[in-house]
């Protein structure tokens, strides 16, 4: 489950990256697994710049109680409003025992170059992405 997802700017260079923090508060590892950040609905399937995707990130094995970080590279984006997604464990590569905990959305509305708003909150895994 993700327990942290957020969108960064770097003032100096102008540029965004998302970010988000896993965390297995079972008692045993979680195992290497794919997942993937989107820009919009992951249906389309468009990566963080709103390109297709061509790859994934990984992340794991994580152990009990411990965190794993992932971000994106970094990317611009214009003003305007934005969705992004970061789904885990995308492919159901992971057997789980609650696969409706793997999602996290983010919305935030750029103006002048600034994040003047932010909406973070997790999406239930069982509405279909396929």
């Amino acid at each position: 489950m993700p327990a942290a997802f957020d969108i960064n700017f770097n003032e100096e260079r102008d540029v965004y990256s998302l970010r988000v923090t896993i965390r297995n508060d079972g008692s045993v590892a979680i195992p290497k697994f794919k997942l993937n950040f989107y820009q919009g609905d992951p249906v389309n399937n468009l990566d963080e710049n709103g390109k297709l995707h061509s790859g994934w990130h990984e992340a794991g094995p994580i152990e009990s109680g411990k965190n794993w970080n992932e971000r994106t590279a970094d990317f611009r984006l214009q003003d305007g409003e934005y969705e992004f997604n970061a789904v885990l464990n995308y492919d159901g590569g992971v057997n789980e025992v609650d696969k409706n905990n793997n999602r996290a959305s983010i919305k935030v509305v750029i103006r002048d170059g600034q994040i003047v708003e932010k909406k973070v909150g997790l999406i239930p895994a069982n509405i279909s992405i396929d």
